[in-house]
């Protein structure tokens, strides 16, 4: 059957990444190894903490870069630190 949508899609991925739990082969998603959700949670993890840096700090500029949050000021020093960075590149 095909997935017209996107809460169709999302349904799917839900049953996919919980079947492990179904069959006791993981005690939660993120222990599943047969899945993808694996690789998603930390992604959104990343992408959470990225949004409140943002908003914490006066970054102009934030990079997501393998679940590392790295934010640059308007200034162009790093925002959690004393080095001077490229902004823009």
């Amino acid at each position: 059957m095909p997935l017209l949508d996107h809460p169709a899609v999302l349904a799917s991925m839900a049953y996919v990444d919980l079947n492990p739990i179904r069959a006791a082969i993981a005690d939660r998603p993120e222990t599943s190894n047969y899945t993808s959700v694996q690789d998603r949670i930390p992604a959104r993890q990343a992408q959470c903490r990225a949004a409140a840096l943002l908003a914490q700090s006066d970054a102009a500029d934030l990079t997501v870069d393998s679940g590392t949050v790295t934010a640059i000021s308007a200034s162009g020093r790093p925002a959690t630190g004393n080095t001077w960075a490229e902004h823009g590149k």
